[in-house]
């Protein structure tokens, strides 16, 4: 926890203003993976369900001149969609442009606590963190110059971001409190790959390094303190907070492909399967009862059920298509697969793997998930964001 070793390295703005209200909507989408819990679960969704599903109809669409467009957040009526110029916020129910945040890059974007954390850096620019109210204003901004940074995680009042510089010969993660003060740094260390939860023990998952490589370990470490609470030793990618567990991924190159559930308290293995190749390259989404994986080698959308890790049902998809992370709400499991000109949103029964609806995509994208919130689905067309709820 060397904080005055990064001092120099890094720099810190504040802004005053009233703090914007804490609350948030029990539907809302407030981080990539949907929560702090990184399950790509709206568990609150009730008005879009196989019943309703049929009956989507488009309500509006924005047209943002950019195609460089991240996944979009759903909170208290607006919407925050990153792109290559920043992120700009917009009304959920009409689609009206509300302020722009300019940045030099894609942000990796977060809601907590009545603050936007928006995360942007390049090799060629000093990256920053920064906390915005929701309408728009910077609380403070967090400057650092030596190293890019890649991911953001929040949950319990912290947030910790990490990235590394060119060479791989500085990696960094730190920990900011509410008010923009740092909380604890950790040379050597990243957020693991794809890694942005926090789990119900209020722990991260960090990645040692060795030098410029990755080591062959995972650590959780407490988000409030930086305190290591136990170590697994194999490289692993947690994706997703499930009651007492940790979902995990582990890819090896061609070697090794597993899925693994572990204790939250200990890290104990509770179960771990083999998946296809590969199946780490997206993210996994997981409710009450089971991991839901698109396994783009296997041409399938897999459940797994996650007291056993093993495959309830398996759903076929285009062969050899690019997948998105998949996205569960209302019983549902959506998935965009792209071949060639071929770009298709689906959506699957959770309890058998039946496909119920399908909207065909007429523009390209660049692996952008939908966004299921509050009775609307918003999805990303190339340089559109198009929102749809049933009629």
């Amino acid at each position: 926890m060397r904080i005055a070793a990064i001092a120099a390295a890094t720099g810190l703005t504040l802004a005053l203003g009233a703090p914007a209200s804490a609350a948030t909507a029990a539907g809302d989408w407030t981080s990539d993976g949907g929560s702090q819990s990184n399950r790509y679960w709206n568990e609150h969704e009730t008005a879009i369900t196989a019943d309703t599903v049929a009956d989507l109809k488009e309500q509006f669409r924005v047209t943002t001149g950019t195609t460089a467009l991240g996944d979009p957040l759903v909170v208290d009526g607006t919407i925050y969609l990153p792109h290559d110029d920043g992120v700009t916020a917009y009304s959920a129910d009409g689609g009206r442009k509300l302020w722009t945040h300019h940045v030099d890059s894609v942000p990796e974007l977060a809601w907590q606590d009545g603050a936007l954390y928006v995360a942007s850096g390049s090799l060629q620019t000093p990256s920053r963190l920064t906390a915005l109210t929701s309408d728009g204003r910077a609380r403070w901004t967090h400057t650092v110059d030596d190293i890019q940074l890649d991911t953001l995680a929040v949950g319990d009042g912290r947030v910790a971001v990490s990235g590394t510089n060119r060479d791989y010969t500085a990696k960094r993660t730190l920990a900011f409190r509410g008010n923009g003060s740092v909380a604890w740094t950790k040379e050597g260390h990243t957020l693991t790959e794809r890694s942005t939860l926090v789990d119900g023990h209020g722990q991260v998952f960090l990645q040692p390094w060795d030098e410029t490589s990755p080591a062959d370990a995972t650590l959780a470490v407490a988000l409030d303190s930086g305190e290591v609470r136990w170590r697994a030793d194999k490289a692993l990618q947690p994706r997703a907070a499930v009651d007492g567990s940790v979902v995990a991924m582990e890819d090896k190159g061609v070697v090794t492909h597993r899925l693994h559930s572990l204790s939250s308290t200990d890290g104990a293995t509770e179960w771990d399967v083999a998946t296809s190749h590969y199946a780490t390259a997206r993210a996994m989404a997981a409710d009450d009862s089971h991991a839901y994986l698109a396994e783009r080698h296997a041409d399938a959308l897999t459940a797994r059920d996650l007291s056993t890790g093993e495959v309830s049902w398996r759903a076929p998809v285009p062969e050899d298509a690019d997948l998105t992370d998949p996205v569960v709400a209302g019983g549902l499991v959506y998935l965009t697969a792209s071949s060639g000109s071929d770009r298709q949103l689906s959506a699957y029964r959770a309890e058998s793997g039946e496909k119920v609806w399908t909207y065909r995509i007429d523009r390209s994208g660049f692996g952008q998930h939908p966004v299921v919130a509050d009775g609307w689905l918003y999805l990303v067309a190339g340089d559109q964001l198009r929102a749809f709820r049933p009629t």
